[in-house]
């Protein structure tokens, strides 16, 4: 989708390849979240996720806000919407960082398709498996939506990160193990974490309360089934509501979690000037961790 205006400038498009540290810009870019905080000197600040015009993502911040209630009251408004931005551009830890003096939202020529991305995947064989166990197709929202813990946010991240995971999941063919129910669960379970996702984000935090509504539904849909309890412990796993315990938890957990932190650095190292280093915590829940990433 193309919105277009007469006055618009094309240059303006934000592409990390192009910023140059310490300089000043004015460019336009597609805001996929933010997070508010409190500097140790007890002062507000903003972290604007902002995609450039290669879907990539960068940190945003605005110190001290003039009006910090109402800047946040805006972001929320301008939220997986174009906005245009001046800011000072730094490398930080490793990537470029922009520090904001201004956003507003945008209105003029905006390309959304460029910005927000699509992640890459081939999933042919992801849907024959699933038709041959299920008798029907993946959920076709699977292709379309997006969320910002998911390859940066790019449109298919969620088929994306079930393929991938689903191939390490395929190849642990071990005789003690029962392949065919494994599978059934991971595609199952994964139903249901893809619902979680969508509540995260359209709420930002999702309560108990709706993640046992989601396990709840599982049970009814599949009251006959004879791994509701291995089903229940790797939904709790994966939304992080507990650790997992039975095998196929400790797998289909152990499987999506690596393929989310694997492409999580695919993407950052795509977004890292050369020779630059960057130091980053786990996502998996409860990891207290580092990742060193290096770009020669």
């Amino acid at each position: 989708m193309i919105i277009k205006a007469a006055d618009a400038d094309r240059t303006m498009d934000l592409d990390i390849k192009e910023l140059q540290d310490g300089f000043e810009y004015e460019k336009i870019c597609y805001l996929l979240n933010y997070k508010a905080g409190v500097t140790q000197q007890e002062k507000g600040f903003y972290t604007f996720y902002v995609k450039d015009k290669n879907a990539n993502v960068i940190a945003a911040r605005m110190f001290d806000p003039k009006d910090y209630v109402n800047t946040g009251f805006t972001a929320m408004l301008m939220k997986s919407k174009a906005v245009k931005i001046k800011f000072m551009a730094q490398i930080w830890n490793g990537s470029w960082s922009l520090i904001v003096n201004d956003i507003e939202a945008w209105s003029g020529e905006f390309n959304y398709e460029d910005y927000v991305g699509k992640a890459e995947y081939s999933a042919d064989a992801l849907e024959a498996v699933y038709s041959n166990l299920f008798s029907q197709a993946l959920n076709p929202e699977y292709y379309s939506e997006f969320f910002p813990d998911l390859c940066d946010g790019r449109i298919g991240g969620f088929i994306s990160v079930l393929e991938k995971s689903f191939t390490q999941l395929y190849s642990f063919k071990i005789k003690s193990l029962n392949v065919k129910d494994l599978h059934q669960i991971f595609f199952i379970v994964m139903d249901a974490y893809f619902n979680f996702l969508k509540l995260k984000k359209q709420y930002g935090i999702v309560p108990s309360q709706k993640i046992f509504e989601i396990v709840n539904s599982i049970h009814f849909q599949y009251s006959d089934s004879a791994y509701l309890n291995e089903i229940t412990d790797t939904v709790l796993s994966l939304t992080g509501l507990a650790q997992p315990q039975h095998i196929y938890s400790h797998l289909i957990c152990g499987v999506v979690n690596q393929t989310k932190e694997l492409l999580t650095l695919i993407y950052k190292n795509q977004t890292m000037p050369n020779g630059s280093t960057a130091v980053l915590a786990k996502s998996v829940p409860n990891h207290n961790d580092k990742i060193t990433l290096l770009k020669y």
